[in-house]
């Protein structure tokens, strides 16, 4: 075979194999990159938490360096860029720089399960290329009763130094002095900006002394009062709730009439939708409650006794008829 035609399949073999190759190892330009610096970020913890813009891969060591690795390519990176879920946002904690001038950031996901370089730009200074700056929570309204609540089922829904996956490592508050009385108040409300869930900041005291952190309150959040998740109303309280009181609706010739007070029970620890009819005490006591909250000018017709239809959490419906 003639030598040149020997030489140009040789270098069309050798092209291929570097095309290939490219697909799962960094390009190498000719000489090697090295790096010039590489140290530890200082900044508070929740100015570095990240979220992945799905532009670049991430690898064991700055990209370009001899001996780089892939953890999570390109394609995986747009899918964590683009998941609804806080465990796939990123803490940035190291920075290292290249000759070239090439910034790499050292990140680890909020669950643990990538951690590696990602290219963060040129400037050491601002988070660019494969991520930016986030917000994981976000600050809301706090809701309209904030005293006299307790943690509903602490296995369940425990507290936590920060809402879970929000921050690395997110730790569980320690509640060993948390009883089934102590009683907490709500003084911060935060939604987790991937998933919407709502959590409260609460602190209760304990004969160990305070205790305080975040509990989850419910999923779903469009502004209006949680179902309170891992909390419950502290019904001895005589505090309303969907779970112990009835809207008391009173009404004469098909019109709503008056004032619609509310019923509460703290003689038993009921749930929305169950009759009320713990006692006869409880049953009798929603009949006064009626005939003392009657709306002025009216009276209850003689014939009235059942409120066996009552239920917890939901309106009552009472006919009442105009005083000649």
């Amino acid at each position: 075979m003639n030598q040149s035609i020997k030489t140009a399949l040789a270098v069309g073999v050798a092209v291929t194999s570097l095309g290939v190759a490219a697909e799962s190892q960094p390009v190498k330009a000719a000489g090697q990159a090295t790096i010039v610096s590489n140290v530890t970020l200082k900044t508070a913890g929740y100015n570095r938490n990240m979220t992945v813009t799905g532009t670049n891969a991430l690898y064991s060591k700055p990209g370009t360096v001899r001996g780089a690795k892939l953890i999570a390519s390109k394609d995986q990176m747009q899918k964590l860029a683009a998941s609804k879920k806080s465990t796939d946002y990123f803490r940035a904690y190291r920075v290292a720089q290249t000759n070239r001038g090439s910034v790499y950031y050292k990140v680890v996901s909020m669950d643990g399960r990538y951690r590696g370089y990602i290219y963060g730009g040129r400037d050491a200074d601002v988070f660019a290329g494969g991520i930016k700056r986030v917000k994981t929570t976000k600050k809301v309204a706090l809701p309209s009763k904030i005293t006299h609540y307790q943690l509903a089922n602490m296995h369940k829904n425990t507290l936590w130094v920060d809402p879970k996956y929000t921050q690395y490592k997110a730790t569980k508050v320690d509640t060993r002095a948390v009883t089934e009385d102590t009683l907490f108040e709500v003084f911060g409300a935060e939604i987790k900006t991937r998933e919407g869930s709502l959590y409260y900041h609460v602190a209760g005291g304990t004969e160990a002394g305070p205790v305080e952190g975040w509990v989850y309150a419910g999923q779903g959040y469009q502004g209006t009062e949680s179902t309170f998740g891992g909390l419950k109303v502290d019904l001895t309280e005589g505090i309303p709730s969907k779970d112990n009181s009835v809207d008391i609706v009173y009404r004469a010739n098909g019109q709503t009439v008056g004032q619609t007070p509310t019923f509460t029970t703290t003689d038993w620890q009921p749930k929305a939708g169950q009759p009320v009819a713990g006692t006869d005490t409880v049953h009798e006591s929603l009949g006064m409650f009626i005939a003392n909250h009657l709306p002025s000018g009216y009276q209850l017709p003689t014939e009235f006794a059942d409120t066996t239809g009552a239920k917890y959490g939901q309106p009552f419906e009472v006919t009442v008829e105009a005083i000649k």
